[in-house]
């Protein structure tokens, strides 16, 4: 019986690693891969995405959302997030606020468990730059805070989603920050199964 909790504790310990994707529906957080597992990336040069998981919408047309950057930018050569379909994305983005305003030329119909909204090239010219990514509900959404909101239809139904990090960092450059892991069981539930 000991061997098997020390088991299932190493096991434990080595998911813990790897993040999985969001289980709630409907949340948005930053990965260094589009099926929304990598939430820590490193190296000279390196992807990250803006995922949306368990969407429960039909479609996205637009969405409002503030993606947090904190770190070491100085010396990094940056490109924005930009848009999966190119010319027919239209990218508001504020500087001073971090905040996007991201509209489709149409509805991107959400079938799978993830959907791309945004993607970021990442340069490290110098060499160990340390960046962190939080997503946020944006300064202009009063009404719904904490929440970033999603419209299926231009002007239509909106759903609001939720960080994927429940408000902690969302994903980590070059081992900048502790990400918040999106584990289902605690590890005192795990044990309770045992006794």
């Amino acid at each position: 019986m000991k061997k098997l909790v020390v088991l299932l504790m190493a096991a434990l310990c080595a998911t813990t690693a790897m993040a999985q994707i969001d289980t709630d529906a409907n949340q948005i957080g930053v990965y260094f891969d589009e099926g929304a597992t990598l939430v820590e990336g490193s190296g000279p040069i390196a992807y990250a995405y803006v995922v949306l998981t368990n969407g429960t919408m039909p479609s996205v047309k637009s969405f409002d959302c503030k993606i947090w950057v904190d770190g070491d930018t100085e010396g990094m050569s940056w490109t924005r997030f930009d848009g999966p379909t190119g010319p027919n994305t239209t990218i508001a983005y504020d500087a001073t606020l971090q905040e996007y305003a991201v509209s489709y030329l149409e509805p991107r119909p959400y079938t799978g468990t993830t959907m791309t909204l945004l993607t970021k090239l990442l340069y490290d010219m110098v060499g160990g730059q340390q960046l962190c990514f939080t997503v946020d509900a944006p300064v202009g959404n009063p009404d719904n805070p904490g929440y970033c909101t999603v419209y299926s239809e231009a002007g239509g139904d909106f759903t609001l989603c939720g960080s994927s990090a429940n408000g902690g960092h969302s994903a980590s450059f070059n081992g900048a920050c502790d990400v918040v892991a999106t584990e289902n069981a605690s590890f005192s539930h795990l044990k309770a199964l045992y006794r």
